[in-house]
């Protein structure tokens, strides 16, 4: 497994996972027995009660908290009736055994309801979340509306882009009141504005998410250069995953549109896509389809082997859910069993 992981390029986590088996020969398994077993599923945790719900699952009551405060300013604090420094916050984060980060994001979401600060990403997330309800353009165009409102202060070109951005996530969950000549226009707006942009956030991937369908090929390789830059500067941002699965739906694109002989040149423009050193899922994800649509494109002795020495990676390193994604995305576009070894491989 450290081998083929190695071999996939994401070295840390080779050598992440080479110093934990160093140390799992050498440890030796120790139990507490004071530690409480409550029973307690994680994936019952809401984010509004989310450092009651981690004392449950480790065992511990307000007593056990060593924060220096009155056991009801803690009780408090859970209930979302005072505040805590800091300070305390960083100590409370070592008591439950969690990031601080983890702790101050699961507050922010603690309000509800009106009092809720909503951002693009919080109004994306709840149109992509309608997908398969098979939602109303009245009820879409409501909640885009919502959203819109929320960020009213922003600049208008700002708004442009954030509308767009609501409108294309809608269209994909079944909106079809859409402007889809202007949707065109906004695109070839916004593309010299994030090619400009030395420091890509959310916003940037998200663009990049929906610009792509509505730009040709050429100006695809350039804006695909500029990921390049932007994910080799941050290798560990969480924007990087809607790079990865953008690229995998832009080689489905280019296998759908393009000549073969064309395909082949412009999906060589991804190949630096081996050379970054991330332990993504949706990386895998986008260097199978990249192997896959090469071999769709011209196949060859070559492609073939690389595509099925992908596959025994996956299988070695327990990413059988980016070959059961694969599949699924796949299916129109290659026989049955494609994603399998053959008998000459094994």
């Amino acid at each position: 497994m450290i081998a083929d992981t190695q071999a996939m390029g994401c070295i840390s986590q080779a050598k992440y996972f080479t110093l934990v088996f160093a140390r799992t020969r050498q440890g030796q398994p120790h139990h507490n027995p004071a530690l409480i077993d409550h029973g307690q599923p994680v994936t019952v945790s809401k984010s509004n009660n989310f450092v009651p719900q981690r004392r449950t699952y480790l065992g511990l009551s307000l007593s056990d908290l060593a924060l220096d405060r009155n056991k009801s300013t803690l009780r408090r604090f859970e209930e979302g009736k005072t505040q805590l420094s800091f300070s305390a916050l960083v100590k409370l984060s070592g008591q439950i055994a969690v990031l601080v980060p983890t702790l101050l994001d699961n507050m922010y979401y603690k309000k509800q309801g009106q009092n809720r600060n909503i951002t693009l990403g919080i109004g994306w997330r709840s149109i992509v979340a309608k997908k398969g309800q098979h939602l109303s353009n009245s009820s879409l165009e409501r909640m885009i509306d919502q959203s819109m409102a929320s960020m009213k202060d922003a600049a208008p070109s700002l708004r442009k882009a954030q509308l767009f951005v609501l409108q294309r996530a809608a269209m994909e969950v079944g909106m079809t009141s859409i402007d889809k000549a202007a949707h065109r226009l906004i695109a070839h707006d916004l593309l010299p504005q994030i090619l400009k942009s030395n420091h890509w956030g959310f916003f940037e991937y998200l663009i990049l998410r929906y610009i792509y369908p509505l730009l040709s090929f050429d100006e695809l390789s350039m804006l695909f250069q500029q990921v390049k830059r932007m994910m080799q500067n941050r290798i560990d941002y969480d924007g990087n995953t809607y790079a990865y699965e953008t690229m995998s739906m832009v080689f489905i694109h280019a296998i759908n549109s393009m000549p073969s002989d064309k395909v082949t040149s412009f999906l060589h423009h991804f190949k630096w896509l081996y050379g970054i050193d991330e332990a993504n899922r949706s990386r895998w994800h986008a260097i199978g389809g990249l192997k896959t649509a090469l071999d769709l494109a011209q196949r060859t002795v070559t492609t073939r082997a690389s595509v099925q020495q992908f596959i025994a990676y996956c299988k070695s390193t327990g990413h059988a859910i980016v070959l059961a994604d694969l599949r699924a995305q796949w299916q129109n576009f290659v026989p049955d069993g494609y994603f399998e070894i053959s008998s000459s491989t094994r």
